[in-house]
């Protein structure tokens, strides 16, 4: 299957390697409006540039668009991609509010084609098996979860990022990957509260905190941060009635030293390290590919992809009022 590349970013070029490593897939064109940033994915993968996106959605030899660009751009790009009767891949959040998700779940279904979401965590080797050791009652009862999820601040193009209209904060931009790994792993959430430091009138960065109440009882602390000055770390621990579970992405250097440097200039958003045989973002994609060819529902559908922005939008909607949202 030939595969067009729309955003020829950080995540463009994440995604053009992994179609790049599977078989079934042949990356075919590359579109950004910046067309310089095009050509040099493009050639680098044996690709077409070009700075039109209808030279990807108009292309009758593309079966695949994925979708790379800011997460403004999600709506109509996904729309447009239904339309021309793409199979799509779609970097996350599905949508910037409910609206456009349901408007997005709707237009695919319609047009009959296949609409996969990149919540990738649920593809992080460390998180399935953490989810194994919960479903085999590892630690028991789960009572209490925490996760955190960060690293430095993010400076997309003009710093969108930053713009909470555009992004919906780290909430909606990251901690998304934790919220829908939490509903995998317990099922729908039933009170969200919140509190981030943008509330505090501090603009520069980023950091958020979210308790989750699940229906099944569960609770889960969700923190967020886009103010460590160096590399991206995750944390997760589970309480149950027989003990824990816990483990960092730090855990192989356990002291660490980080100083801001103001003068050092921003760059696009953090990555995980991933040193693995295949990364979460491979494995994702051959899911992807699996389900296109022999009708194998994937692990992560779209609808699991609005359903996680329920929840996050729910928290936002907590920062504002200062209060609970029933979900």
């Amino acid at each position: 299957m030939n595969v067009g590349i729309i955003g020829a970013g950080t995540m463009g070029n994440m995604h053009a390697d992994c179609c790049v490593e599977i078989p079934d897939l042949t990356v075919s064109t590359v579109a950004d409006l910046e067309l310089e940033k095009a050509e040099a994915l493009a050639s680098r993968v044996g690709a077409k540039a070009t700075a039109k996106v209808e030279d990807v959605l108009d292309d009758d030899a593309i079966d695949i668009v994925a979708v790379c660009v800011p997460t403004p751009g999600h709506r109509d790009l996904i729309l447009a991609a239904a339309k021309a009767g793409k199979n799509i891949f779609a970097e996350k959040p599905l949508a910037l509010t409910l609206e456009q998700g349901r408007e997005i779940l709707d237009a695919v279904d319609k047009a009959g084609g296949r609409l996969f979401i990149g919540q990738v965590v649920r593809y992080f080797h460390e998180y399935v098996k953490l989810k194994e050791q919960i479903d085999a009652g590892a630690v028991g009862r789960v009572g209490v979860v925490r996760l955190l999820r960060g690293g430095p601040a993010p400076f997309g193009g003009k710093s969108w990022y930053n713009e909470r209209e555009k992004s919906g904060t780290l909430i909606l931009d990251m901690l998304i990957h934790d919220i829908d790994w939490l509903r995998w792993c317990f099922g729908d959430a039933k009170r969200v509260f919140a509190q981030n430091i943008e509330h505090h009138g501090i603009k520069e960065l980023d950091y958020a905190l979210v308790c989750i109440k699940f229906q099944n009882g569960v609770i889960a602390h969700v923190t967020g941060s886009w103010a460590y000055p160096g590399n991206f770390r995750t944390e997760y621990e589970v309480a149950g009635s027989k003990g824990l579970l816990y483990g960092s992405s730090d855990d192989a250097a356990p002291i660490r030293t980080e100083l801001h440097d103001t003068d050092a200039p921003g760059g696009g958003v953090a990555v995980p390290e991933l040193p693995t045989l295949k990364t979460p973002f491979r494995l994702e994609w051959e899911d992807f590919v699996a389900w296109s060819k022999d009708d194998r529902e994937p692990r992560v559908s779209a609808q699991d992809a609005l359903e996680a922005m329920k929840i996050a939008l729910a928290a936002l909607e907590s920062i504002d009022s200062g209060e609970p949202v029933e979900l």
